[in-house]
């Protein structure tokens, strides 16, 4: 059975006019990839979706035969919230459709018209029921993907801050516990210190809310966690949730990552950005390593991937320099569940990128950089 990957070239969150009606496509396109070095890749069975700010996807297949298949969807443009779930690809798009891929041949099984204005993210409740954010209307909402119809909804306008704004980003449901993003505004372009709610879904009421704040005994100040974009991730053995954040703290290097106790729900520690400005992040089982997007904007905006060692107690001990520099600010990057291959996509936003435009794969047990997916094997390129 072959493992699953996910990657977006971008994470940008795009809006689209799309017609309303949409047909399942049941062809598709596949081609194989012969090139230098591609032993290195035959030890893995992952397949990869992978997309373009165009709404372009592809599934590529990474093992002893590498293959590139074309998805043919007629919506446009990328999808704004993509999950793997029993063997399956999920895709949420800002029109409120709902895709459902099958990662072997590529073809798109069903789009649904989901009971939902402007979702940001999804996760599943059960198999037939999922939570959506929204990101205008501060509601979680329960919605089943049978009869298409909301089953509950969890207004969460309260934790606004003065006549400020809010938006709901990412989810994370843990047990009884779903975690929610909460992004706060004054304005369109002024952030004010995020919160993570906790609801409880077995009364769907909110159960808690975190403030995204740490002191910070080396500059005698209190740090605010500013719009968190970024995927949650459990770490399971430590029983901690890893949030990625900016701060309002202006210096060389901005932006953290916050431990929460998924237990005592409290914030456990803090690590601020060592290098550039904080990007994504990726940490599978079995959490012994962290790699890490830096961004830095001299002499041109660029992308900086490093890798940590994470020890019991979960402290980061950065092992070398940078595995990848790519000179584009992408935050494409993702690992495969069992913390083997971890993917980077990089664009040519410059005019100049190392071996072209591609998704850069890397071995975790070896940080051995495997040979790029390039453009021409995957059928675009990254935008």
């Amino acid at each position: 059975m072959q493992k699953i990957i996910l990657i977006l070239f971008s994470l940008n969150i795009f809006s689209c006019v799309l017609s309303p009606t949409h047909q399942t496509v049941k062809t598709t396109e596949a081609r194989n990839l012969a090139t230098e070095d591609t032993n290195d890749l035959s030890s893995f069975n992952e397949t990869l979706l992978v997309g373009d700010s165009s709404g372009n996807l592809a599934l590529l297949k990474v093992g002893a035969d590498l293959k590139s298949i074309k998805v043919k969807s007629k919506i446009k443009p990328l999808p704004i919230s993509v999950h793997s779930y029993n063997e399956k690809f999920y895709l949420l798009y800002s029109n409120s459709k709902f895709m459902i891929l099958d990662p072997e041949s590529g073809l798109v099984e069903k789009t649904l018209d989901l009971p939902v204005k402007d979702p940001s993210d999804f996760t599943f409740a059960s198999d037939g029921q999922i939570y959506v954010s929204t990101k205008k209307s501060s509601k979680i909402l329960k919605v089943d993907l049978n009869s298409l119809t909301e089953v509950a909804s969890i207004d969460l306008d309260k934790l606004r801050l003065s006549k400020g704004k809010i938006e709901l980003h990412q989810l994370l449901l843990i047990g009884e516990n779903l975690f929610v993003q909460v992004a706060r505004f004054k304005s369109r372009f002024e952030h004010q210190q995020a919160a993570l709610a906790v609801i409880d879904t077995t009364t769907n009421q909110l159960r808690k809310t975190i403030e995204l704040s740490v002191n910070d005994p080396q500059i005698n100040k209190t740090l605010s966690g500013m719009n968190p974009e970024f995927p949650m991730i459990y770490d399971s053995r430590r029983k901690m949730i890893l949030l990625t954040l900016k701060t309002g703290e202006l210096s060389l290097n901005m932006g953290m990552i916050i431990r929460i106790d998924s237990n005592t729900l409290e914030i456990y520690d803090f690590k601020k950005a060592i290098s550039g400005t904080q990007g994504i992040i990726a940490f599978q089982e079995p959490f012994s390593k962290l790699f890490i997007i830096y961004h830095t904007s001299t002499p041109v905006t660029s992308s900086h991937l490093f890798v940590d060692l994470v020890d019991d107690a979960g402290s980061l001990q950065r092992v070398e320099g940078a595995l990848i520099d790519n000179f584009d600010g992408l935050n494409a990057l993702a690992i495969n569940s069992t913390g083997t291959l971890v993917a980077m996509a990089n664009t040519c936003i410059t005019g100049f990128c190392e071996n072209g435009a591609g998704i850069n794969l890397i071995d975790v047990s070896t940080h051995k950089v495997l040979p790029k997916l390039k453009s021409d094997f995957i059928g675009f390129q990254p935008s």
